[in-house]
C-alpha cells in the first residue's frame, strides 16, 4: 500500500512518542495503511495486541478497530488512524505551561504535553 500524505502537525506529534509498542504500530501503519493483531503477535512478539494499540491511543492518536479475515479464515482484529482532526490542538507543537512555586523564590514549569518538566531559578533575594 503507497504510504499516505499525512499532515505535518500529526508527524511532528508521533516524532514525540517515545513508547516503543506505540512507535512500532504507528510506523507499520504508515507504512502499510493497517496493522493487524496476528502482525503484533507474529512480527513483534506481543502477547497482547490490544495493550500496544492502547499505547497508541494512550499517547492522543485516534485509532479506529476493524475486522480482518487471517490467513486461517478467523476474524481477526485490525487497527488503522483514525480521523486526524480529533487531535486534540494541545497535543500539537504548542504546549501550555503551569507555573507551581516550590521552595525559596524557585519556580517548576511544567509543560503540559508530553511531560516536559522544566525547573527555573527565580533568583536569589
Amino acid at each position: 500500500m503507497p504510504q499516505q500524505k499525512y499532515p505535518s502537525e500529526f508527524l511532528q506529534l508521533i516524532g514525540t512518542i517515545t513508547n516503543k509498542r506505540a512507535k512500532i504500530v504507528i510506523d507499520h501503519i504508515m507504512e502499510h495503511g493497517f496493522i493487524t493483531t496476528r502482525d503484533l503477535e507474529t512480527k513483534y512478539g506481543y502477547s497482547h495486541p490490544p495493550r500496544a494499540a492502547r499505547d497508541v491511543r494512550e499517547a492522543g492518536i485516534p485509532l479506529e478497530t476493524f475486522n480482518v479475515k487471517s490467513e486461517e479464515g478467523k476474524s481477526i482484529a485490525a487497527y488503522k488512524f483514525g480521523d486526524l482532526t480529533q487531535i486534540p490542538l494541545h497535543d500539537i507543537g504548542y504546549l501550555s505551561h503551569f507555573l507551581i512555586p516550590c521552595q525559596g523564590s524557585k519556580l517548576l514549569l511544567i509543560k503540559t504535553a508530553r511531560l516536559n518538566v522544566i525547573v527555573q531559578s527565580g533568583g536569589l533575594s
